[in-house]
């Protein structure tokens, strides 16, 4: 049942346009012109190893955000907001397929992603896999989807309409890869800054999945400080998304007027047509 909620899902993204240009090619985009701006020379000489081989990997790491946290919350706000949403549960499907559905096709979207910009990486830019640490880079990756899957989650739960969800899942998005070493890669931030980026769980994760494709770097490639940072985050989005998350839009929140003291006047309707003189003339 899950596999095939996933696979509607799946079929779903993929016969959205707008969606799939700015979940899948915006990270394939950013790495173009990434590279174009700091280009692809070697990092040592007679190492073999280029700037893209740090680059591609922050990429993929911004693709799995797009996929488990943006396009993920705003598909579910969106489902709220039309009233699908509480129409898929009341459905026989259980609740918990109907959510593990969702989130499994953003996982498999943001899979897509990272193999998509890892071929680029190897055909065009000459990035080395590091085959040694691969199941590091997997299961780095499988912990972040996770982790920004829930906080998706968690977002859908505390944001109450699909617009506003939207400028949280895009904005907020964008403005932490400005201070996580995604777009601006190595670029000395303000003290401040770089310590708002690092208390945020995407640092984290460029960070770990840019070890463990770092062929200068000796060991198996498990970062376990950046892995239990994303599984606290991981852990406190869905105790957010467990207490708040609802299946219907919240009903907004409605102001009544103060109460007025002494008698309630009547609402006087239209005067007659023989008092308009008299009216007209006290008003001069």
């Amino acid at each position: 049942m899950i596999a095939r909620l996933v696979r509607h899902e799946t079929v779903s993204f993929a016969r959205s346009p707008m969606a799939t240009v700015f979940t899948v090619a915006m990270p394939l985009l950013m790495t173009v012109i990434v590279g174009a701006a700091v280009g692809d020379q070697a990092v040592q000489p007679g190492s073999g190893v280029r700037v893209m081989q740090f680059v591609i990997p922050v990429m993929a790491v911004f693709g799995v955000a797009q996929s488990c946290f943006g396009a993920l919350a705003i598909r579910l706000a969106d489902l709220r907001d039309r009233g699908w949403l509480k129409r898929l549960r009341g459905t026989p499907v259980p609740a918990s397929a109907v959510l593990a559905g969702l989130a499994g096709a953003s996982m498999v979207i943001a899979a897509v992603t990272v193999a998509m910009l890892l071929a680029v990486g190897v055909v065009f830019y000459d990035v080395q896999m590091v085959w040694r640490t691969l199941p590091a880079l997997l299961l780095t990756l499988l912990v972040g989807a996770a982790c920004f899957t829930v906080l998706g989650l968690a977002v859908v739960a505390l944001v109450r309409n699909a617009a506003a969800v939207r400028l949280v899942g895009t904005g907020l998005l964008l403005a932490l890869a400005f201070i996580s070493d995604i777009i601006l890669v190595g670029a000395r931030l303000p003290a401040w800054l770089d310590v708002v980026g690092w208390v945020f769980p995407l640092r984290h994760l460029a960070n770990a999945v840019r070890d463990a494709m770092n062929p200068f770097l000796t060991g198996p490639g498990f970062s376990a400080g950046h892995l239990a940072v994303l599984t606290a985050w991981g852990v406190g989005g869905a105790a957010v998304a467990v207490w708040r998350f609802r299946w219907e839009r919240p009903a907004a929140r409605q102001t009544t007027a103060p109460a007025t003291r002494g008698p309630v006047r009547r609402r006087q309707g239209r005067p007659a047509p023989w008092r308009l003189p008299a009216g007209q003339r006290s008003m001069r």
